[in-house]
């Protein structure tokens, strides 16, 4: 019924229908790939001895419960997760978008293609350095194997960033999908499903009918933001997700662009449009 396809040189990857999909017909159902609870951190004893986890738990049990303090442990925790899964299971998550693109030192990364593809694509490494720019073309120091080699922090994945990207949370815990992380965001009434949970399984559901060759489009935010000024709708999706929205319910705000020419960095990734 659907497939995970190219829909566009500045979008990338999207779901789309290979057939009709009826309104509330159910276009597919998955199992996470990847999951972080709050009650598994505190059962890992292990990841609680860390130093950066130790600070925050401290700061939590002197009394702040500041959600930043929760999300802060569940991105900590994502890359101790990720690191124990098995191999199949590693490499799928490792092939989803990261569109933060926020590698810090320490990090295990994986180095993606650059403006041309060149030997280091696809490799994993360690995050030895970063530069003080503060931003995506900040220069990172990267070990490889027993090499150091510069690389602009655009060019490389972390499991932060991928949890950032594709984790959706239900009931205090986050998930990852494989084929639902590739359904793009569309505002409002540009989006024609929804993600239905039953426990930990997820399942994608038509609202209103699509054409074949159509693709599926979620709205990322919650029923509080989609009355929020589009401006405001875009500001909040782009801290979250990395990304400027062009949708038709956002597309007015930039009625003199070409959807290329908004992408912030050196690669057509940080825009998502319907």
């Amino acid at each position: 019924m659907v497939e995970v396809r190219e829909v566009g040189q500045v979008l990338g990857l999207g779901l789309v229908a290979t057939a009709p999909v009826a309104a509330g017909a159910t276009v597919l159902e998955e199992e996470p790939l990847w999951t972080v609870s709050i009650e598994k951190i505190f059962n890992d004893h292990a990841f609680l001895q860390r130093k950066d986890v130790q600070a925050i738990v401290a700061a939590v049990a002197a009394g702040d419960t500041a959600p930043e303090r929760a999300n802060a442990l569940m991105r900590l925790y994502a890359g101790h997760a990720l690191s124990r899964l098995d191999d199949d299971v590693k490499a799928k998550v490792w092939r989803l978008a990261d569109s933060i693109r926020d590698a810090q030192s320490g990090d295990r990364c994986l180095v993606s293609v650059g403006l041309e593809e060149d030997e280091f694509a696809g490799r994993f490494g360690d995050v030895v350095d970063v530069s003080d720019d503060g931003d995506e073309r900040a220069i990172c120091k990267v070990r490889l194997d027993n090499e150091e080699h510069d690389f602009p922090r655009w060019r490389l994945k972390t499991a932060r960033g991928l949890w950032r990207t594709n984790a959706v949370e239900f009931q205090g815990v986050g998930y990852v999908y494989e084929r639902l992380s590739r359904v793009n965001h569309a505002c409002g009434r540009g989006a024609n499903c929804e993600r239905v949970f039953n426990g930990e399984r997820c399942a994608l559901v038509a609202t209103r009918s699509v054409k074949a060759g159509g693709e599926l489009l979620l709205d990322y935010g919650d029923e509080s933001e989609r009355l929020l000024p589009s401006q405001t709708r875009r500001d909040r999706l782009f801290r979250a997700y990395g990304f400027a929205c062009i949708c038709d319910s956002c597309r007015a705000a930039y009625a003199n662009y070409d959807a290329a020419e908004l992408v912030n960095g050196d690669e057509l990734r940080s825009v998502k449009s319907i």
